[in-house]
Formats: C-alpha cells, structure tokens, sequence
C-alpha cells in the first residue's frame, strides 16, 4: 500500500492525495494472482501484464481497499 500525490485539474488545490494498493509478481505466477483476485472479490479488470515477465494487481479505488483488500490484511494475525 503506498500513498501518492498526483497534479489534478479538478482538484481546487491542483493536487489530489490517493491511497495505492500494487502487487507486482513474476508472469509465472499469474494464476496465483487470479486467484487473489478471485478471493478478494473486489474488482473485474486488475491484473495486467507490467513487462514481458511480470503482472501486477492494481487499485485505487478508496472502496475496494476499505472494504475488501484492508480487512484480508487485518484478518492475518501478526
């Protein structure tokens, strides 16, 4: 999870703040990010090819880490 800033032209300030959840694996491992993906439950088209040899999961939108990809983290014991 990281947190960016990014230019915005229909943010007052120019700015717009947003919350990024990314997993970045090597293309071998594509079904086991399907099958996050599956178990989440929170999105239809987020894993895409990144380069030749690796896929990536990812979101921002605020709902699908609050609700879905927040509370799987929170569930793990530490």
């Amino acid at each position: 999870m990281l947190v960016r800033v990014k230019k915005s032209t229909t943010h007052r300030l120019g700015f717009k703040v947003e919350l990024v959840f990314q997993l970045n694996q090597h293309i071998r491992d594509k079904l086991l990010i399907l099958s996050l993906v599956k178990y989440l439950n929170c999105f239809a088209r987020v894993v895409f090819k990144h380069t030749e040899n690796a896929v990536v999961i990812k979101r921002t939108k605020f709902s699908d880490l609050t609700q879905d990809i927040l509370p799987f983290f929170f569930k793990i014991p530490h």
